[in-house]
């Protein structure tokens, strides 16, 4: 059996499902069974692992700061590259 990386879906928009229902502007990662999010108004993240976690009720980017980090400049790279339009402050 091959076992493959897990891969990445990312999205930027206040469209997506999970920033939109909070009404702000921001992107998400998700790679496996983690999902991280990345505010814009306040430059925070929120890391959540869907297997265990579906509601998003346990942020843990506490708890997994590596993970929350590597997944944050992955989410970075992918915005730079991709020229997505980032909001500025007025």
């Amino acid at each position: 059996m091959i076992r493959r990386p897990p891969r990445s879906t990312l999205s930027s928009s206040s469209a997506a499902s999970d920033v939109y229902k909070r009404q702000r502007l921001g992107s998400a990662i998700r790679e496996g069974d983690h999902k991280l999010l990345h505010f814009y108004d306040t430059d925070s993240i929120e890391l959540y692992d869907l297997k265990k976690d579906i509601g998003e009720k346990n942020d843990l980017s506490d708890e997994m700061p590596q993970l929350a980090q590597r997944l944050k400049v992955k989410l970075s790279s992918w915005l730079k590259a991709s020229g997505a339009l980032m909001p500025t402050k007025r």
